[in-house]
């Protein structure tokens, strides 16, 4: 007789979970420090002086700039993941 002990290997998994698990609460913590970076914006635009409402714009196009391209990195990277 013949024995087989055929086994699926899926190396990564585990990891690849964590991953995902650690990126949604990366996710959620972007999402709050938009919501605060928004609402900074707002006190900003509140106010009608030129340098603030240039302030402003500056605030949020850095957020853009770099918050926005990590996250976009991050994810990217998650399902490159293997």
């Amino acid at each position: 007789t013949t024995s087989c002990t055929c086994e699926s290997v899926i190396e990564g998994t585990d990891e690849k979970v964590k991953a995902n698990k650690e990126l949604q609460r990366v996710m959620k913590a972007e999402a709050k420090l938009r919501e605060r970076m928004m609402k900074l914006e707002q006190i900003y635009l509140q106010d009608a002086r030129p340098e603030n409402q240039k302030l402003a714009k500056e605030i949020k196009e850095s957020y853009k700039k770099h918050v926005t391209t990590f996250m976009k990195d991050v994810v990217s990277y998650v399902k490159k993941m293997k």
